[in-house]
């Protein structure tokens, strides 16, 4: 409770200051003769205008935090008809208070010269353009919050996606070896509980760096070589020089994933897959396998894992990863992403 004084006393202080400071500002465009005079002869009525400063201040702050912590206003609060709402609502409750003075000074004082529409009304219009302004800023803050909120549960939903997916194309090769290869079905398991063990500590993470995602794939390929009995090839070209950068998590395996999923290696021809960096690209090539004279691997083919990909990928950094398939080959190529303190 104490804090939660401190701190509106605090913002309404600097809310008053910058207040009086807005006031004095348009009182030396319109006379600034006037305010030399006051400044140097009739301090009394400074002080009275800091006065008057507060008070709007404190109206304004009172009705913006009221609004800004009512329910009402957190379930519409990104709706731009309910900001015009509580704007207006700002600008009427000073305008309120503005004619409350403006009648209090007449009863108070007979002979008091100005009319209605007097100082009391540029301190209302003034309090209401700063609490606007204040309001305003909370609105934007707010929709940016509710905008990556909803960008960081669709990249989340996304990568939980792939979990399932890997899952279910894992255990079914699984089960296909079970009954014929029981020994290679053993190590096969034994290799997928360590590569889904990888996958369970990086659904969480956004970005890896190449060297660590070319180790991973490496032990991937094996666990894929258990099924198709050493007929994939990788070729991995990463080294010190070429590993300065970030991909997203998991991407280079979806691309080993499909590469397998579209060229079922044998014996003639095997699968090779090569991994390279080439103009901040991370490059995955491979060869297309044909099956009686037929080969489906490219773009309109790919289904969940690529499709969540790319997804993935625009959200992130606004790009999209690009593939180009040829007769004899199949090309996909990640955008290398800066040092994770520049993303």
């Amino acid at each position: 409770m104490k804090q939660k004084l401190s701190g509106f006393l605090t913002e309404w202080i600097a809310f008053t200051l910058m207040f009086f400071f807005l006031y004095d500002i348009f009182w030396a465009l319109a006379d600034i003769e006037d305010l030399k005079h006051t400044l140097s002869t009739n301090h009394f009525y400074l002080a009275v205008d800091f006065v008057f400063c507060g008070i709007f201040s404190m109206t304004s702050l009172l009705v913006s935090r009221r609004i800004l912590n009512s329910k009402y206003f957190k379930q519409r609060e990104t709706q731009s008809k309910h900001v015009i709402r509580n704007g207006a609502l700002v600008v009427v409750s000073n305008m309120l208070l503005a004619g409350a003075c403006e009648i209090f000074f007449n009863i108070a004082d007979p002979d008091f010269t100005e009319d209605l529409w007097g100082t009391s009304f540029l301190f209302g219009i003034l309090a209401s353009l700063m609490a606007l302004i204040l309001l305003s800023m909370h609105y934007s803050a707010r929709v940016i919050q509710k905008n990556k909120e909803n960008a960081a549960l669709q990249k989340k939903y996304l990568k939980l996606q792939l979990d399932p997916h890997f899952v279910y194309n894992s255990l079914g090769a699984l089960a296909g070896m079970i009954e014929l290869e029981p020994k290679t079905a053993e190590e096969y398991l034994v290799k997928f509980s360590r590569v889904y063990g990888y996958l369970l500590r990086h659904i969480e993470i956004d970005y890896i760096d190449i060297g660590e995602a070319a180790d991973f794939v490496a032990v991937y390929v094996d666990m894929l070589n258990k099924r198709y009995h050493g007929n994939i090839i990788l070729q991995n070209e990463i080294n010190a020089e070429t590993d300065q950068g970030f991909i997203l998590a998991l991407s280079l395996q979806l691309l080993i994933e499909n590469a397998v999923k579209h060229n079922y290696p044998q014996e003639d021809p095997k699968l090779y897959i090569r991994i390279y960096v080439r103009d901040k690209m991370l490059v995955v090539r491979n060869n297309r396998i044909y099956n009686g004279c037929r080969n489906d691997q490219n773009v309109e083919s790919y289904g969940i894992g690529i499709r969540n990909l790319c997804r993935r990928y625009e959200l992130e950094c606004g790009t999209q990863p690009e593939f180009q398939a040829t007769t004899d080959a199949f090309e996909a190529r990640l955008p290398v992403l800066p040092k994770k303190q520049d993303i």
